[in-house]
């Protein structure tokens, strides 16, 4: 009896130590497999911040993200966020940093993760896409709905960034896409007539999205053509060299889109010593004009110039020192519009009629940058703008600006015409992206 006793204590003590145990297990094995409770991280708005944005690393076009990170939160909710460099150490951040891992490529354009410490890191897996990439997430971000409270408080948390904000599709508001064109005001042969080029120059146009076009050489058929073909979805500013209200001559036309923009301001001077009349320098070959227009644009608020003129190439020895006299009254009679109606930035295009380290073209970089040697990405396949019908290569043609919150994103030289030749000069499209410039 007492053997059948111990064994039956032993036999229950025995179940309860398994039991045990496998609960003692199975504790063990379930902590690892729940989660810790999701990172939250808070932005006191209108108040003061811990919080800075960080560098991964020195990095140029990351540099310009955080800038526009720190302009975005600023606008949105009164928080001031300082920029370091990746040397910083000590503090909370929201960190910025490039991935560009093989295993990344058709991965969503970034990436945003809580690390323990709660810095907050942002990562770019697509080149070029950064300032979309800020732009979105702050757009969804930054809402009353999303990410702040009514006490004023900013927050994220990782449950927040797994629900919400990982992989939203990119786009960046205030992007410009700018086209300058000599037109060639002549038929020409071999299939060149202006009626041929006129319908390549179109498939350019509504192929290529433009926001804002400078044409030189705007001959009356072709201006003509112009109002048929692009009324619908362009204005059109600027007047004849030979005056306002001639219809002979050529005009530096300004298109820019109906539904964008807003004329604020706009005119045509003379590039001579009589700049407010049909005229020209003393030993001027052409009647040369500026043509500009103040926008306002509509889908960010931000006010700009966009400048449009034709150098003269003519009676001079080294072919460019009438075109220096210009450029010279040109700048002259720009800074009187800038007393005039304000300081914004600007975009100045047209044929030149000099390449590259002549004195005209030194000239205009004293005073303005060159988006060809500014831009993030250059895809031209050639570096020559006038091509004179596959006959001749020199870099005519222009797009200068001027802005500290201007950043060229593309630049091309428009091979691509579309069926044939645009005109006997190549196309230059730049893509600028404007911000800190709110009216």
């Amino acid at each position: 009896m007492e053997k059948k006793v111990f064994i039956l204590v032993t036999f229950i003590l025995s179940i309860l130590l398994l039991t045990v145990s496998a609960l003692f297990l199975y504790r063990e094995y379930t902590a690892e497999q729940i989660p810790a409770p999701p990172a939250r991280t808070e932005i006191v708005a209108g108040g003061e911040s811990s919080y800075r944005i960080k560098l991964a690393e020195d990095d140029r076009v990351c540099r310009i993200a955080a800038e526009y990170l720190s302009y975005l939160i600023k606008e949105r909710t009164g928080v001031s966020l300082a920029l370091c460099g990746p040397e910083a150490e000590e503090g909370r951040f929201l960190l910025l940093a490039l991935d560009e891992a093989e295993t990344q490529k058709e991965a969503p354009p970034y990436s945003l993760t809580l690390d323990p410490d709660e810095n907050l890191c942002l990562s770019f897996r697509v080149r070029g896409e950064e300032l979309a990439c800020v732009h979105s997430l702050c757009a969804q971000w930054l809402t009353d709905t999303c990410g702040m409270e009514e006490d004023g408080t900013l927050w994220i948390s990782q449950e927040l960034i797994d629900a919400q904000l990982t992989g939203l599709s990119c786009s960046l508001p205030g992007r410009l896409r700018i086209l300058t064109q000599n037109l060639r005001k002549y038929d020409d042969g071999g299939g060149n007539l202006i009626l041929d080029r006129a319908a390549r120059l179109m498939r350019l146009i509504r192929a290529e999205s433009l926001d804002l076009i400078g044409t030189q050489e705007t001959s009356l058929d072709w201006f003509n053509y112009l109002n048929v073909a692009l009324s619908d979805q362009y204005a059109f500013f600027g007047s004849s060299q030979n005056g306002i209200g001639q219809d002979s001559g050529e005009r530096n036309t300004i298109c820019y889109r109906r539904d964008r923009f807003d004329l604020i301001a706009g005119d045509t001077f003379w590039l001579s010593d009589s700049s407010d009349q049909p005229s020209t320098l003393a030993d001027g070959f052409h009647r040369r004009i500026c043509t500009w227009v103040l926008l306002k644009d509509l889908e960010t608020g931000s006010s700009f110039y966009f400048v449009n003129t034709h150098l003269d190439y003519e009676n001079s020895e080294d072919y460019g020192e009438q075109a220096m006299l210009q450029l010279e009254v040109l700048f002259a009679g720009m800074d009187a519009v800038y007393a005039s109606h304000g300081v914004y930035p600007v975009f100045l295009t047209g044929d030149f009629n000099q390449t590259p380290g002549s004195k005209t073209y030194d000239l205009a970089l004293s005073r303005m940058r060159d988006t060809r040697t500014d831009a993030l990405v250059n895809r031209s396949t050639v570096d020559y703008t006038f091509h004179n019908y596959g006959r001749s290569r020199k870099l005519l043609d222009y797009c200068f600006y001027l802005g500290d919150k201007v950043l060229i994103l593309d630049y091309e030289i428009m091979t691509n015409g579309y069926g044939g030749f645009v005109s006997d000069h190549y196309g230059v499209m730049t893509d600028a992206f404007l911000y800190g410039f709110i009216s």
